[in-house]
């Protein structure tokens, strides 16, 4: 499924991962000021950042990636 990010999906996806401008930039391979600048709508949101911002999203909502991040968090729990 493709998702046609806007600037209010962005900070939506950005509120449910919890995650701010900056990890969100590291995410995807950009500077945090890039995505601010994005966010203020100062920038376009190019057909390049839609791309990695959906495979993020793929990555995040996988049920396997999921279940490997709760797996290995288990393991750590109990080391």
């Amino acid at each position: 499924m493709k998702i046609n990010f806007t600037i209010e999906k962005i900070e939506t996806f950005m509120k449910e991962f919890q995650l701010n401008t900056r990890e969100l930039g590291d995410l995807l391979g950009f500077h945090k000021d890039y995505i601010a600048r994005i966010l203020r709508g100062e920038k376009a949101i190019s057909h390049n950042v839609q791309v990695k911002l959906n495979r993020l999203y793929e990555e995040f909502t996988s049920v396997e990636n999921f279940k490997n991040r709760m797996s290995k968090l288990n393991e750590n729990m109990n080391k």
